[in-house]
């Protein structure tokens, strides 16, 4: 596995979901970085979903905490 593999599994710290998807993911699969942030981010909640803005309506502004070249970006409070 590469370093870039290997990066790509830390947008989330979820090990069981990091697990999960590592076993869900076909032999060529395991090798692209893209492949694997995509599976770890596909339940993510995107910021402009109605959802996301109750959310922040009722805690807050949500502020962008890091953007992973070719992948959602991760949100905190």
């Amino acid at each position: 596995m590469t370093l870039e593999c290997l990066m790509a599994f830390t947008v989330t710290d979820d090990h069981r979901r990091q697990r999960k998807v590592y076993q869900s993911l076909q032999g060529w699969q395991k090798d692209d970085p893209s492949v694997i942030r995509a599976a770890l981010t596909e339940k993510m909640l995107e910021a402009g979903s109605k959802l996301a803005r109750t959310v922040t309506a009722m805690l807050g502004p949500i502020k962008e905490v890091e953007r992973i070249p070719d992948s959602k970006p991760q949100y905190t409070q």
